[in-house]
């Protein structure tokens, strides 16, 4: 999935570039300094004997070095892991705004798209169109919706705008800059 979108296929492309340029750096290192296969060989042969050799260190010590090397390694690869994750805020998909539910996608740049509303009651969910919306009334704070949930026949009233979806994609923008999206429900 990560790949079909332009940010995945250009951290694609950048791997495969570091990927090609490192190995020939590699190739003109051992090149330079007369590395041949040959001699290649001989070197992991006289690793192996090192590795195997007879060493005098106390076995806790060893067991304390191996322990610490692995817990470094780990943690190493967790902030590395943690710093190519996705931020936390690209998961806040969903929230009651204006009485209803809405879910939309997010793209990485915060962009809000396709706004969709549901109904807010737990056990329902429904998906509602345009078509719920019954009338528009004058009320205190203004012009209103009627909204019925046609599966559950929950009631809502939303405020009146023609613009409803534009208003929910700026509520959630400005939720995603507050930090409110945090606490969603």
């Amino acid at each position: 999935m990560g790949l079909l979108n332009k940010d995945g296929m250009i951290r694609a492309v950048l791997v495969g570039v570091l990927v090609t340029v490192s190995g020939a750096a590699v190739i003109a290192l051992a090149h330079y300094f007369g590395l041949t296969p040959r001699a290649f060989v001989e070197w992991l042969k006289t690793v192996d004997r090192f590795l195997v050799a007879d060493v005098t260190l106390p076995r806790w010590w060893f067991w304390l070095w191996a322990a610490i090397s692995v817990t470094t390694v780990v943690l190493v690869a967790l902030r590395i892991r943690s710093k190519l994750a996705s931020p936390a805020w690209l998961r806040y998909r969903s929230d009651i705004i204006f009485g209803l539910r809405w879910r939309w996608n997010l793209s990485e740049n915060g962009a809000v798209h396709s706004p969709q509303m549901y109904c807010p009651e737990p056990e329902c969910d429904h998906q509602l169109s345009d078509a719920v919306f019954n009338y528009a009334r004058p009320n205190a704070n203004g012009t209103v919706w009627d909204v019925r949930c046609d599966r559950c026949g929950h009631a809502m009233t939303v405020p009146f705008a023609p613009d409803l979806r534009r208003r929910v994609q700026s509520e959630v923008q400005r939720r995603l800059r507050t930090g409110e999206w945090e606490n969603a429900q």
